[in-house]
Order: structure tokens, then C-alpha cells, then sequence
């Protein structure tokens, strides 16, 4: 998921695509005559995690919910230990600016507290440098640093979903469930990941995405 929401689609995209793939590996496995069940224990996700705070939480809330769902009703699959959506993520490169870059910092450390809150298993947090370069010793370090304060000095890490319950996270997670399943269903009908690809779907997803963009930035 993650390198393709960079080179530009939506976090929707990013999740049902990379779902609609896992979801055919899973036919294809059931067809050679394996468990899907078993199967799902080994499939893990990458996501991107970029500014947009309450909606990235609910993002990766309602892909663990969706997830669930998949491998219990599609697959048939009773295995706990294969609804689990297991989710690394990097927070967004392309969310960063080349301008005043120091307030990348305070950018990363956003999406990092949208990774832990939406549940992540593990995450990576960019430098601040990363919009013009390699990252130096000092970007790196702070990047490390960035994780290890939230981690050790802000007690985030020591609840299970905390904005769960919310009134606006928990729509707001319902309707970011409707909106990937809506766009698995679509990539589906059309014959699943291989069909997408083939027929240019995503491609077209890929520069709708980027040219509404470039507007929002024009305008």
C-alpha cells in the first residue's frame, strides 16, 4: 500500500488495493488446495500515514475492522490469529516540504501518533530531511528520538484503542469501512488485481488523484 499511495492515490485506494490483492492470493492458495485460514496468518500490510489526523486513526481502524471481516466471511476462516490485521506503516514522505524543513518534525511526529492510535504493529517516522536529501545523522537521530518520546514519555502506547467510542472516530471509521469495501467490490467485478492492472483502472485512479491535487494546490 505504502509505495503506492506515495506515487499518488487516496488512502482508500491505497487500502483496497492492497486488500483486493491479499484477498486474491487467499483464492488462489484455497485453489492449490490450502487454507486460506492458515494462509492469513502470514499476510501483513504497509501503509502510508500522512496529515490528515482523525482521519488517518479511522483509516487503519476501519482496514482492521474490514480485514476481520474479510477472513471470517468471505474465507469461512474461524482462526483468531488469521483476522488480525497485522500493519506496519512509514509516516508520509510526500506529506513533507522543502520549505522551513524543521516543521517536518512536528509533521512526522503527527502521523506517528495517528500510526499508534490507529493500532499499528510497528512504524517507521521519516527525517525531516527527506523532502530534499538522504537523511542526515542529526534528521535521523530525531527521527529515533521522535518515536522514543512518544513511546516513552506520553503514556500513548498504554491503551488499546483509546479513541475508540468517540462519536466522531467511530463514524468516522464506518464510513472509511463503506468506502474501501465500495472500492474492493469495484476492483472485484473487474476481475480482481491482475484485472485492474491489465484493464488500467488503477493507473486511471493514479492520475485522477494526482490532477486533483495539482488543483487543490493551483487553486
Amino acid at each position: 500500500g505504502y509505495n503506492l499511495r506515495e506515487f499518488g492515490t487516496s488512502g482508500v485506494t491505497e487500502v483496497a488495493v492492497a486488500f483486493a490483492n491479499g484477498i486474491d492470493m487467499l483464492k488462489e492458495f484455497q485453489r492449490r488446495g490450502l487454507d486460506p485460514g492458515s494462509m492469513a496468518e502470514r499476510i501483513a500490510f504497509f501503509w502510508s500515514v500522512s496529515n490528515e489526523f482523525f482521519d488517518e486513526v479511522a483509516r487503519l481502524r476501519a482496514a482492521r475492522k474490514l480485514w476481520y471481516k474479510i477472513i471470517k466471511y468471505q474465507f469461512g476462516s474461524d482462526n483468531p490469529r488469521a483476522m488480525w490485521a497485522r500493519y506496519a506503516a512509514q509516516t508520509s514522505g510526500v506529506a513533507l516540504r522543502r520549505e522551513e524543513p524543521l516543521n517536518n518534525i512536528a509533521r512526522a511526529a503527527i502521523h506517528s501518533l495517528a500510526c499508534i492510535l490507529g493500532g499499528v504493529q510497528s512504524f517507521h517516522t521519516d527525517s525531516y530531511d527527506e523532502a530534499y536529501s538522504w537523511p542526515t545523522p542529526l534528521a535521523s537521530i530525531t527521527a529515533l528520538r521522535t518515536q522514543q518520546i512518544i513511546e516513552c514519555e506520553t503514556g500513548t502506547r498504554e491503551v488499546a484503542d483509546p479513541l475508540g467510542g468517540s462519536f466522531y472516530i467511530e463514524a468516522l471509521t464506518n464510513e472509511y469501512e463503506r468506502r474501501i469495501l465500495e472500492e474492493i467490490d469495484e476492483i472485484q467485478r473487474q476481475g480482481g488485481i491482475v484485472g485492474i492492472i491489465e484493464g488500467g483502472w488503477l493507473r486511471r485512479k493514479v492520475v485522477e488523484f494526482l490532477n486533483r491535487e495539482q488543483k487543490l494546490i493551483e487553486d
